[in-house]
């Protein structure tokens, strides 16, 4: 029918869109093999938050939302996901940013710095970032 041939193209111009955005940013199998080249940054990594204190500098990660391709009511795949990542330092560490962003550009993520803030009670900066993770269709 004419609505299925709408939705055929559709889908047909959300995955090229999709595909020539991706040509040089990295592409991941699933979220756990994104997570498995953040634990490379050489920092300490963990989601959400670290069992016991540790000292700066460190990193906490959150999946924030995914992208999803839908076909009869159901996912059929995920585009991408959007990871919310803040990078935890003493005071405001410029090396420690630096280093990171080298780290999120050589891996070819696509990522922005959104915020940095002051925590007084904990004396500690937090800088924020978004991170698009792809994966591969």
């Amino acid at each position: 029918s004419m609505t299925d041939a709408k939705i055929r193209l559709a889908l047909f111009y959300l995955y090229l869109r999709e595909a020539y955005t991706r040509r040089k940013q990295m592409t991941f199998k699933n979220y756990d093999d994104f997570v498995g080249l953040l634990e490379t940054c050489n920092f300490k990594v963990a989601e959400a938050d670290f069992s016991k204190p540790v000292e700066t500098p460190f990193i906490a990660y959150f999946k924030d939302e995914d992208k999803n391709v839908y076909a009869d009511g159901k996912v059929i795949f995920t585009l991408y996901s959007k990871i919310d990542i803040e990078l935890y330092t003493d005071r405001t560490d410029h090396a420690s940013e630096e280093k990171f962003a080298e780290w999120l550009n050589s891996n070819n993520l696509v990522w922005k710095k959104t915020n940095r803030a002051w925590i007084a009670a904990e004396k500690m900066c937090v800088s924020y970032y978004e991170v698009r993770v792809d994966y591969k269709i």
